[in-house]
């Protein structure tokens, strides 16, 4: 699959409408079979506050707030989202499937609690292949992110962990500030922010800067296993139950695993400062 679509082509397969899911067909009374759709999808576009502008591009379809968008942003989101679907799917070594994700883009993380229940800058809802992302002048959605874990349920199965499910999408993200996930990992360690593996196998946390501390832990240790085991052992942890089952996917035992990765860790310079870096996170994301 192509990494990255030209303009041209992308504005040939763009079309533009008002939607709106489940509306009652004329005839019947009922949604038509087109117009079925999971349900946090449908409810979304029935949000009687707001009206979407639809785009549709090759693996996407994107929708956005009408008035809120100017139409070149709007094309260079479904640009950016199309590179994204492109380059997840490469790095998962999956085929397309022909199903299409569904991108909503809202303007703030207050819009984002009426649809996802929370304020997060990003949200996948991965077993109806949708995803909810903030895009403003200050923030870039997080369509890497985000499409990862549509993409990689689709092509891997569910999970066996949360720290997987969250590592791997945050692996996908080739840079945070500037800095890799294991150059983010280096300047947690040197700032004595890591926390035990077991932690993340019992309590990995998504929300505020301990969140942020779990997902990037997790995608350095995803990283490195992809790096040392090979993508097919990563994907057998995927599926087998984790760190729990560290043994039998990479024949050694989790407590192992845990240091030679430290060790790696280590040996990365830290080219900044917790503190900092975690601002420029809050204020401004990763993506």
């Amino acid at each position: 699959m192509k990494r990255v679509l030209s303009f041209l082509v992308l504005l040939l397969c763009v079309v533009s409408a008002t939607a709106s899911a489940q509306a009652p067909s004329r005839e019947t009374g009922v949604p038509s079979a087109a117009e079925i759709l999971p349900p946090i999808t449908s409810m979304a576009l029935a949000a009687p506050n707001f009206r979407w502008h639809k785009l549709e591009t090759a693996h996407a379809d994107l929708y956005f707030p009408e008035g809120e968008y100017k139409r070149p942003v709007m094309a260079r989101h479904a640009m950016a989202a199309e590179r994204a679907i492109a380059a997840n799917m490469e790095w998962l070594r999956a085929a397309p499937t022909g199903a299409k994700v569904r991108v909503f883009f809202l303007k703030s993380r207050l819009d984002m609690r009426q649809f996802v229940g929370g304020t997060p800058g990003g949200s996948a809802i991965e077993m109806e292949g949708t995803a909810f992302v903030v895009a403003n002048d200050s923030v870039r959605p997080s369509l890497r992110h985000e499409t990862m874990h549509l993409l990689a349920w689709r092509a891997w199965g569910p999970p066996a962990a949360s720290w997987l499910s969250e590592g791997l999408a945050t692996a996908a993200v080739p840079a945070c500030r500037g800095l890799n996930a294991d150059d983010v990992a280096a300047v947690l360690d040197r700032s004595h922010r890591l926390v035990p593996l077991d932690s993340l196998r019992q309590n990995f946390t998504t929300a505020g800067e301990e969140g942020v501390v779990h997902y990037y832990e997790s995608a350095s240790l995803v990283r490195y296993i992809d790096r040392v085991y090979g993508r097919k052992q990563l994907r057998a942890l995927w599926s087998m139950g984790g760190l729990a089952n560290v043994r039998p996917a990479l024949g050694i035992d989790a407590a192992t695993l845990e240091r030679n990765w430290r060790a790696s860790i280590a040996r990365t310079p830290a080219r900044t400062t917790w503190p900092a870096l975690w601002g420029e996170i809050r204020a401004f994301g990763c993506e």
